[in-house]
């Protein structure tokens, strides 16, 4: 694979010389090549990322064109900056814009018009009109935000459509009940989450010493580690007495916000949520 190769012996043969070929046979055309989600390296179980190749290549060929999208804030693009300097030109998208508030808000209307989703609003007593008319506003041009709705929305979709009997994962969607009071802004949404499973887990006395036991070091751990995290490891580095079957599998509530299986571990589904918990909102 590319993470065991590095990229000395690939760039070469997968993109160096096509497009120095191209050159030749189509002078005056450009290669694009579209890079999403810069800001997402961060967590990368690859050794030789993208992002530190770009910033590290010292010239491309003159066909070739590279379109990066990540958050303003992302530390590789400011070494994209000293790596290229004038070659690099920024393009902000206004999150405010007419184009934008159309997309999220046929984002939303396709979304409610899911035949599983749908069944979840409406359980809640939400038509989809009005679930695109009290979302799209709050969540502005943050498609990150979008899709973490989508993505609670899926899991109960499919919690709603699991056969009798299976142990199918409880989504935080208690927020539809109140859904005119979302907060306007994603770290908010993640705090929001996350009180939710604090507060049903100490409204039992079973589950109540649950958030400091279990899950406040996992978030801690995931927060800070570049890489995905075992129950085994967990245990080790958060010094728990837990049992090794309380954590292999996410705890309860935390489903949405982790990616990844038993072997090889967990991590957080988006860098945006490790950043978030530091932030006063959560």
């Amino acid at each position: 694979s590319f993470a065991r190769l590095g990229r000395a012996p690939v760039q070469a043969p997968a993109l160096l010389d096509p497009l120095r070929e191209l050159a030749g046979s189509h002078p005056g055309e450009r290669v694009v090549v579209l890079l999403d989600g810069l800001d997402e390296l961060r967590f990368r179980d690859a050794a030789a990322d993208v992002g530190r190749w770009l910033t590290r290549h010292p010239e491309f060929p003159s066909n070739l064109r590279i379109v990066v999208s990540s958050r303003p804030s992302t530390p590789l693009l400011r070494e994209l900056e000293l790596g290229h300097g004038q070659s690099v030109q920024h393009v902000h998208i206004e999150p405010e814009s007419d184009d934008v508030r159309q997309d999220v808000q046929g984002y939303l209307r396709n979304l409610a018009g899911e035949a599983g989703i749908s069944a979840v609003l409406a359980s809640h007593g939400i038509s989809g009109d009005r679930f695109v008319n009290q979302v799209s506003p709050k969540v502005g041009g943050n498609f990150l935000y979008l899709t973490m709705v989508a993505r609670l929305l899926d899991a109960e979709a499919a919690r709603l459509q699991s056969a009798p009997g299976e142990m199918a994962p409880v989504p935080e969607v208690g927020w539809l009940d109140s859904i005119e009071m979302l907060p306007d802004r994603l770290p908010g949404f993640y705090a929001l989450l996350l009180w939710s499973v604090h507060n049903r887990l100490g409204g039992s006395p079973a589950t109540r010493a649950h958030w400091d036991e279990l899950y406040r070091p996992l978030l801690g751990l995931l927060a800070v580690t570049a890489q995905r995290l075992t129950g085994r490891q967990f245990r080790e580095f958060a010094g728990t007495g837990l049992h090794q079957a309380a954590v292999d599998r996410p705890p309860a509530g935390l489903q949405s916000f982790l990616d990844g299986n038993l072997p090889r571990g967990f991590r957080f589904h988006h860098t945006s949520m490790a950043d978030s918990l530091p932030d006063p909102a959560t």
